[in-house]
Parts: C-alpha cells; structure tokens; sequence
C-alpha cells in the first residue's frame, strides 16, 4: 500500500468532517507564494485610485464591454461608467439583489446584502442590470451577447461557486487583452481558488496589472490582463 493510499484511508478517521478552516490553512501558502511572485505589480491606496489606474493606463480609455458580478448597490459600476465615458461602451450588472445564494464565511451568511431584489438606479443608458442567479441569467445572457470591444470583468460575487461558474461560462468569450478585475481575492477558498482553478483547467496566462494591499502582503483587490 502506498502512503497516499495510507493517508486515504487514515484522514476519515482524522478529519472526519471537511474543514474549510484547514482547507483555507492549506491554500494560505499557494497564496503567499502568488502575491510574492507579483510583488512587483502597481499598487494603489484605494479601489478608486486602482480603478483609475486600469481605465487610463491599461485599457486607455478604449471603449468597453463591462461585465460586472455582485453589484450589490452599484457603487462599483456607477464608478466605471463615470470613468470610462467612451459613448459606446457597455456595462452590465448581474445580481439577484437577495444575498448571497450560500454561506460564504463563518460570519457572512447566506443572505447577507441583501437588497429585497430593490435594483440600485444608475443615471447612465448604457448600464443594463440582469437580474437573478448567475446559474439562470449567464447563459441566456450570452447566447444573445456580441463582444463588440474589449471585455473587462469585475468578479465581486465572494463566492468560489459564483465566481467560478462565470469564469468557466465567460472563456469562450475572452481574448488577449481583457481584464478580470477580483474584489475578495484574498479569501483563499473564494474569488483565489476560483481563479486557480479555472486558470489550471483552461490554461489560461495572466499577468497582474494593478492592485490595493492590505494586511502586509495581502491584497483584495487585484487586476489581471489575459496574455493567453
């Protein structure tokens, strides 16, 4: 018998309930190790000085298809269409307007934002809000959806579920040259694990362009341009 094997049937006994405190333990190192690797990246005080960044010296004020995921009360949408005033772009915000659909921490419970399904007024006519879960408005979204210029995606769902459906259902649709914007990378078994996970299983190339740390080394929110 092999020692995996071994530790197979010795960890039941062990751990005999999955641990999301020592899955998030267990992914920590994996996370350390991909902020070390960028530590050269830009960094910024705030989400606003980190948009900014992105708008005027990334995507330099091209026009944009504007995806975003967990709009919650529009203050991040809002503030994109009042950076990037290209008359042609588009922005699109998917929410339920209800809460998190599951439990995402010990204390951010399902429901939690939840807005009554009360969608947030934004006085721009290129913002469209799609409202429902990801899992029943993504799809019948994209089946009528163009890419008329480059997509930037801003995944704000927290959620490793949430945010991994919309990353494996976006792929046909991005190219070199997009961004994907987190705004919780930093919760390990969340929006991180999301995006190693697609990222290995698409073998898809990132390069991170901007970001706000926090807490030493940590960093929430983070951006990536896609080189492949």
């Amino acid at each position: 018998m092999s020692i995996y094997q071994s530790i197979q049937r010795i960890s039941p006994i062990l751990w005999w309930k999955h641990s999301f405190t020592i899955e998030n333990l267990n992914l920590n190192p994996l996370l350390k190790k991909f902020f070390d690797e960028n530590k050269n990246c830009p960094s910024f005080n705030d989400r606003h000085e980190h948009f900014k960044y992105i708008n005027d010296k990334v995507i330099k004020e091209d026009p944009i298809d504007y995806l975003e995921f967990g709009v919650y009360k529009g203050d991040s949408i809002r503030e994109w269409s009042s950076l990037n005033k290209n008359p042609v772009s588009r922005f699109y915000g998917f929410d339920s307007f209800e809460g998190l659909p599951e439990d995402w921490t010990y204390t951010m419970r399902r429901g939690e934002f939840n807005l009554n399904g009360n969608i947030p007024h934004i006085d721009d006519s290129r913002v469209k809000m799609v409202k429902g879960l990801f899992q029943n408005t993504l799809r019948p979204f994209l089946k009528s959806f163009r890419r008329i210029q480059r997509i930037v995606v801003h995944l704000d769902a927290d959620l490793f579920s949430s945010t991994l459906y919309v990353l494996t259902s976006l792929d046909p649709f991005l190219e070199k040259g997009d961004v994907l914007m987190f705004d919780e990378f930093s919760a390990p078994t969340g929006e991180f694990k999301a995006f190693i996970d697609y990222k290995t299983a698409f073998y898809r190339e990132f390069k991170m362009v901007s970001k706000v740390p926090f807490n030493g080394w940590l960093a929430n929110q983070v951006a990536f341009l896609i080189e492949k």
